[in-house]
């Protein structure tokens, strides 16, 4: 709980400053990840409830790797409860070919579909075309990782974006 009190805290400056922002949930489908997606929801409906902040918004991404026997599942899973509360759901495709790729190949792969999504999600939603970030028509992207204690994954993405997101 306290946890979730600091993160709202923290989000809660960050979308004081009138920026547009536009959360990505990165969602496996696994239990940590659907309720991270769940919890930001949530937090984004309650903020657009009492600011009435409706340049606030949410999306999911799911990775296929082709790793999985149950890829399509997981991927049908995220779409499925992702649609349910209205949100765009972006599922890559990152290894159409299926062959075996290795931990870090996957990641590089899931990185770059990443980066190419939030290229498309600016084209979409930011009108301006200087990409200053204390421009009020710059969209900020803040990326949700939710992971077990022992995955390496959010690390490697806080250390990726964190000159793109506020902390």
């Amino acid at each position: 709980v306290v946890i979730i009190m600091n993160i709202q805290l923290d989000l809660s400056k960050t979308i004081m400053n009138n920026n547009p922002i536009h959360f990505i949930v990165c969602c496996s489908g696994g239990a940590d990840s659907m309720a991270l997606l769940d919890m930001a929801y949530h937090y984004i409906c309650n903020q657009q409830e009492q600011n009435d902040k409706s340049n606030t918004t949410l999306s999911v991404f799911h990775v296929k790797h082709g790793m999985s026997a149950n890829q399509n599942n997981w991927a049908e899973l995220v779409q499925r409860y992702g649609s349910s509360l209205g949100l765009d759901v972006y599922v890559a495709n990152v290894n159409p070919e299926q062959i075996k790729l290795t931990e870090t190949e996957a990641r590089a792969k899931r990185y770059a579909a990443l980066d190419e999504y939030i290229q498309i999600l600016d084209k979409k939603l930011s009108s301006n075309t200087t990409k200053c970030p204390l421009d009020p028509q710059c969209t900020q992207f803040i990326v949700l990782t939710g992971h077990h204690k022992d995955d390496r994954l959010e690390n490697f993405l806080i250390s990726i974006f964190s000159p793109l997101l506020s902390f």
